[in-house]
């Protein structure tokens, strides 16, 4: 579990890089407030939530076996871990693209 206050791709990839896998993003799984969509484009808000930061949230990965146990929890499955190390793709209208995290670096 890490907090996306960095953005949501890069603190995925921290997730990822530490666990030794892979993740695949559904586009359309991630939530975007309303409010956004309607003085931003689809594409800008879907960028700004991969990338942005300081959006206070959870990013946490449990065993497909237990995700039936999170369903009365306010929570919401934005993809799947798989065993490519180090990959990262988020589908996208049915196109799988390779994910640039490009969010805050502490250290660069």
């Amino acid at each position: 579990m890490i907090d996306i206050s960095d953005g949501l791709a890069s603190d995925l990839l921290h997730i990822c890089e530490a666990s030794g896998v892979g993740a695949v993003l559904i586009a359309e799984s991630i939530p975007i407030d309303p409010n956004v969509l309607e003085v931003m484009r689809f594409d800008e808000s879907f960028q700004a939530a991969l990338n942005g930061g300081e959006d206070f949230e959870l990013l946490f990965t449990v065993p497909e076996s237990k995700v039936s146990a999170l369903a009365d929890l306010p929570v919401t499955q934005i993809g799947t871990i798989t065993s490519d190390r180090g990959n990262l793709e988020v589908i996208r209208d049915g196109t799988r693209e390779t994910l640039q995290p490009s969010g805050f670096q502490h250290f660069s």
